[in-house]
């Protein structure tokens, strides 16, 4: 026989019309055929409800045995409704990075067909920011990640399509990517990616003239709270006296570093090298 402890109005639910208390336990044990074991709980949908629910031994006062039972209706709707919008925003991410993909490749485009050497670099420097914005979503599909970011994953991906866009096969620059890994936001990781995009094209642009070989090394280094990134060259270097080369491209970044990170920003510069840095909070 079986106490009632309130699961009167759930069993109503499931299309129990007479009052529990005192009906023979085998008229109201769940069917337990496919249901799943799951450390001793065991799960099953009957009607429009979803339970959870095991047996527990009891052996005094005449009860052989309590039923628990937990309604995990709201909770699955809820885990359904997760998944489907986790799907739509992974999609609606593929679609941007392929419009994104498909205006580059237009600006690249231009860029072969422009007669003037100053538009072919205004559309080159566009086509690498757009690409440089991209690598975010990219990295999100391939993380399959919806808040955070693995920077460290987004840093390899800006180095690839740097690599892959912006040097030649005959150019002897090496560009290598190290430190911590952390995790931010999408939108800090977007913001990192295209600062360290115009640190790393305006060394390949000016550091290394007459072609010669030469490195440039993104380190990220994590901190409470502030984190650090470095770009740096072994380059030719600039005088801190004279115009610096690159100064619209090092601007716009240390513009987003200053508004978008709320980060420091630091240059070092002489015949040995640059080294650019700036921190930013962990997000």
């Amino acid at each position: 026989r079986v106490q009632q402890c309130g699961p009167g109005e759930l069993y109503r639910r499931l299309g129990y019309v007479s009052d529990i208390l005192g009906m023979s336990a085998a008229n109201i044990l769940l069917d337990v055929e496919g249901a799943e074991a799951d450390g001793g709980w065991r799960e099953i949908a009957t009607g429009d409800c979803v339970l959870r629910y095991r047996q527990v031994e009891l052996e005094r006062d005449n009860i052989r045995y309590a039923l628990v039972i937990q309604d995990i209706t709201e909770l699955r709707r809820q885990e359904k409704e997760a998944r489907l919008q986790a799907m739509a925003v992974r999609e609606l991410r593929h679609r941007m990075k392929n419009s994104i993909q498909l205006l580059a490749s237009l600006l690249r485009y231009q860029e072969e067909n422009a007669e003037l050497p100053e538009v072919q670099s205004v559309l080159r420097d566009t086509a690498g920011r757009i690409l440089s914005l991209n690598i975010t979503l990219e990295e999100a599909l391939a993380q399959n990640a919806q808040d955070e970011l693995s920077l460290r994953g987004v840093l390899e991906r800006a180095r690839t399509n740097i690599l892959q866009n912006s040097l030649g096969p005959a150019r002897p620059v090496t560009i290598r990517v190290c430190g911590d890994d952390l995790r931010v936001s999408a939108e800090a990781a977007s913001a990192i990616s295209l600062v360290v995009n115009e640190l790393v094209q305006n060394a390949l642009k000016y550091a290394f003239p007459s072609a010669q070989a030469g490195r440039i090394g993104i380190e990220l280094h994590s901190g409470r709270p502030l984190c650090q990134l470095t770009v740096w060259d072994n380059g030719v270097g600039f005088q801190a006296d004279r115009p610096r080369p690159g100064g619209a491209g090092l601007e716009l970044a240390s513009t987003i570093v200053r508004e978008k990170l709320t980060g420091e920003w630091s240059v070092e510069s002489g015949p040995g090298g640059t080294r650019i840095s700036f921190d930013f909070l962990e997000q």
